[in-house]
This record gives C-alpha cells, structure tokens and sequence, in this order.
C-alpha cells in the first residue's frame, strides 16, 4: 500500500473489530508514506459528525480513524455537489460518506486543479466518484488590490495621479465610482510593469548567479559584477517574499503572519478554494449547463430574477405606532463633519420587548400554532416588504414545531409556505434544543476544532506559528459556545488534547506526549501559568 507514486484502493471491513485493526494498520504506515500519495476508496468509516444524516455514532472509532489521518498527514479532497455517498436504501434511509479520497500535500500541490465529483448511483448503493486531473478553471479578470502594494515605491504617486484625473459628473456617487475605476485601471497597469512574472525573474537572476559562481572558480570577480550579485540576491530575497504575501492574500489566511508559515501552507489553502468554488454544472429547466459562459448566463438570469425590478412602495412605516418619535432626517444629505460623528446618538434609547430574536439579518420569531397567529405574521412580513422592499425569502425560511400535533403543524406549513425542521438544529452555528443537548451535539464543536487544527496543517508551521494559531481558534470558537451553554468536562478534556497534539506536532490524537519540553527544571523555577499555551 506504501510503494511510491501508487494510489491504493482501500475496502474497509464490516466488524468492529476488524475496523480497530484496520485502523492501526494505517498509523502504521506513516513511517513508509511516500511523499506523493492518493488513498482512495470505501473505508467504512467516518470521522465527523456530518458525514452522517443521523445522530447513531460510534465517536470512539471515529476519534481512532481521525488520528489515523492527522498521524499520515493526510487531507480529504473536497466533494463537489453532493453530501453523502452511500445509502441504505430504505423509506427513512441512513446516508454516510464512507467513501473517500485522501492525498498528502505533495500530491495536492502536483495536482492544484483535481476536481472530484459524483456520478449517479445507477446499480450500486454507491454513488460512483469521478476524479478529474486537470480541471479548466476560468480566469476571473477581476481588480485584486494587493497588500503589499501600499508598502512599494511609486504607489502614492500612482493613486495621486489616477484620483486627480478630471471627472464630468456632478453625481457624487457616479463621480466616486469613476475615480474608483480610474485608480484600479492605473494600479492594474503599474503593477504589470513592475511585478508581473516574478518567477520567470527568479528564475533568470538565479542564471545570472549560478553563471557569475561558476566564473568566480576560474577567475577574480570585477566588483561590478560582486555589485550585480549581491544586488541579484536582494532582488530574488524581495520577490519571493511578494510571491509569499500573493498566494497569502489568496488564501484568505490574514490573521497568520508572513513568518509562521511557509508558503506551501497559503498554496495549498488556495487550492482548496478554488476546489470549493468551483461549479461543475447546473442543472436548469431546459438541461444541464456545463461551459464557463453557459453557467454565468444561468447564474445572472437567476439572481434576477430572485432581486426583480424596481416597484413603487404602496406603504410606509407608522414610527409613531411603533413607540418611535418623527425626525427630520433630511440634514443626512450633507456631508458628515468630525463633530456630527464623535455626538452620533441612537433613535431611541429603550429596547424594544418583543418576542424576536435578531442578530444581523436572521430572525427568529415566536408564534402560537393557531392559524390567526401564523397569518398574522405572514401578513407582517409582507407589508414589511411593501414598505422597504426587503423581501422575505421563504426558501431559506423552517418551522421548527415545539409540542405541536399534527395537524397544527400541517396548516402552518400550508399558510406559510416554508420548510420543517426538528430539533435539535443549528442556529447562527449553535446547536439549539428545548431539552437537554446530547454528547452527539457537542461532538460538532471538536469536529470544527479539529478541522482548523488538523495534522496535515503543523508541519508548516513554526512553533509559534501553532501556538498562536490554536490560541485564536480557543479564543474565537470555544468562548463563542461559552457564551450560551456550559461545556461538559469531557468536552474541555478533548479540545485541549487536540489542541496539544497540534502545539506538539503529535499527529494521533489519543496518545499524545510532547516530544520536547519547553524548558528544563534549571531553567523554570516553577509552574508555567496557564495563558503560556493559551
């Protein structure tokens, strides 16, 4: 299974027993992995919580099966269209994806443009997986304000020069979108000029170099030429660390720093999106779309529709009604001054005590089962879309029933139009329930904390680099649980394991020891606090 460039097909056993062996077999094949390596195949195992459509896990085989991985470094290509890969064919079918491909890095990165996807389960309970080597990614001409621009000679005089340019119109917002482009227009020309190619640079001024080392064996070097060299590696130095600072921007990775990472982790992150990003067909009214331009067609088409044009607002808001006393906001068509900003003051300083919960544009409303109630808020919702056009979209819309027959919850769904749902749910990532949460609710924090902190991520890191890395993951996802509910004790116990695996470069999850200590008796004359490793 471990000879070099192979791609093993993998058949996982049925018992669980077997599976335990199995499982051992792959930690041990750490130490003979080639660098370039696909695994593929049914595993009959999963190690989230989401590979699954019901809560019946086993989290024991699923935490041995997920410190095989992180021990191989090995990291899942992303499925592209579909969630579950097997099903038992029955009329409430269990559906997993125990069907996988896992690469190393070094395969991902001879591979940037791999594409899986599935194909229809004609015969089979399986649905088959497709691979595809070399998928056509469309090149997107879009304006990509790069970070290290601001930091280059010749910026300002660029932005100076393109913002200055003289505008016809006297639309403030139409003058202000002209500038805009005029600036972006003359960055994207300066930037050709000077940064385009960077590699086909390197790669001449390392000639240049390796030619001028060769001649320093037969003969002094003229100090113009030590000048060009010495000058050559400080350019070669520059345009690798703006090659690092690119791919870093498009990986989206901004809250690690330059010096934390090597460049092959923000190559591989920006694989990643790509793969995610990526659309592989639609499927429309009159077909399958499958060219670039097919699908941006069906895509514009599509949004709109769903935005629709322009109407006149038959309504308005009754502010007064609302507990709201009538301004006059007429004075916010003048520009801002610093002492309007710094004196700024809400509408109304008492809250408003319905039953509604609002966070950003999600709501969560309360409602009796009745039919008047349920119209009610429909009626609502629709005269709110008459009077400031937001309209309410239904299909992203559920009714969750609590202590509901079922007729009540079949008229609620006829008058409103919107999907059912169950508890327990996610809601603004929480797993919510009117009873008691499970172990399995909680087994969907560790799984996302194990994903930011996966195995095949600590190589590329320095120490530091993992140590401020799995502080901000504590920092961010844990207190944000902490903030409604209490984690169990086992909950802490198993993120702090993952999270010192990940510091130690400890790749199984369940028997990890640091291989170095961070300091020796002599030099600690005490306990480290507890903010050391975050």
């Amino acid at each position: 299974m471990a000879l070099p460039g192979a791609s093993p097909g993998v058949y996982g056993p049925q018992g669980e027993a077997e599976k335990w062996t199995f499982i051992e077999e792959l930690r041990g094949l750490a130490a003979s992995r080639p660098t370039r390596w696909l695994i593929l195949g049914d595993f009959n195992l999963i190690y989230c919580v989401a590979d699954k459509n019901n809560r019946r896990l086993n989290r024991r085989l699923m935490g041995l099966f997920k410190g095989a991985l992180d021990a191989l470094r090995l990291r899942e290509l992303r499925l592209n269209g579909r969630k579950f890969k097997w099903s038992n064919e029955q009329a409430i079918p269990t559906l997993t994806r125990i069907d996988r491909f896992f690469c190393t890095d070094g395969w991902d990165m001879l591979f940037p443009t791999a594409i899986l996807h599935p194909l229809p389960s004609a015969i089979l309970d399986h649905s088959p997986l497709l691979l595809v080597g070399s998928a056509t990614f469309p090149r997107v001409w879009l304006f990509w304000f790069e970070a290290f621009w601001a930091k280059m000679d010749g910026f300002h005089e660029v932005v100076d020069v393109a913002w200055a340019k003289p505008v016809l119109s006297t639309i403030a917002i139409r003058r202000l979108h002209i500038k805009l482009s005029h600036v972006a227009k003359a960055l994207k020309v300066w930037n050709r000029q000077n940064f385009s190619d960077l590699r086909m640079r390197i790669a001449i001024a390392k000639e240049i170099i390796g030619r001028l080392d060769k001649a320093q064996e037969e003969r002094l070097l003229t100090d113009r030429e030590r000048g060009l060299r010495i000058t050559l590696r400080a350019r070669i130095q520059g345009m690798a660390s703006i090659i690092k600072i690119k791919i870093r921007q498009r990986a989206r990775l901004s809250n690690i720093r330059l010096g934390d990472a090597n460049s092959r982790l923000f190559h591989l992150r920006a694989n990643g999106r790509r793969r995610k990003n990526y659309i592989v067909n639609l499927r429309t009214s009159t077909g399958i779309t499958v060219t670039h331009e097919e699908k941006q067609e069906e895509l514009r088409a599509h949004f709109q529709e769903c935005l629709g044009t322009a109407t006149p607002r038959m309504a308005t808001l009754n502010w007064e009604e609302l507990g709201y006393q009538a301004r006059d906001l007429s004075v916010l068509e003048a520009p801002f001054g610093m002492s309007e900003v710094r004196t700024l003051q809400p509408l109304r300083d008492a809250p408003i005590r319905f039953r509604v919960s609002l966070y950003a544009d999600d709501a969560t409303i309360f409602v009796g089962p009745s039919p008047q109630g349920i119209i009610a808020i429909t009626t609502i919702l629709t005269c709110f879309d008459g009077a400031t056009g937001l309209k309410t979209n239904l299909t992203k819309m559920e009714i969750f029933p609590v202590r509901c027959d079922e007729d009540q919850i079949a008229a609620a769904i006829h008058i409103f139009l919107a999907k059912q749902g169950s508890f327990p749910c996610i809601y603004l990532g929480l797993p919510l329930h009117f009873a008691r949460l499970k172990v399995v609710s909680f087994q969907l924090l560790i799984d996302k904390i194990g994903a930011r902190l996966a195995g095949w991520k600590g190589k590329h890191f320095t120490r530091a680099g993992r140590v401020g890395l799995a502080r901000s993951v504590l920092s961010s996802m844990v207190t944000y649980y902490l903030t409604i509910f209490i984690l169990p004790k086992w909950v802490l116990r198993r993120i702090d394991k993952i999270r010192r695996n990940f510091i130690w470069m400890k790749g199984t999850v369940d028997r990890a020891r640091p291989t170095t200590p961070l300091s020796t008796g002599r030099q600690c004359a005490g306990p480290f606090p507890l903010e050391v490793l975050g």
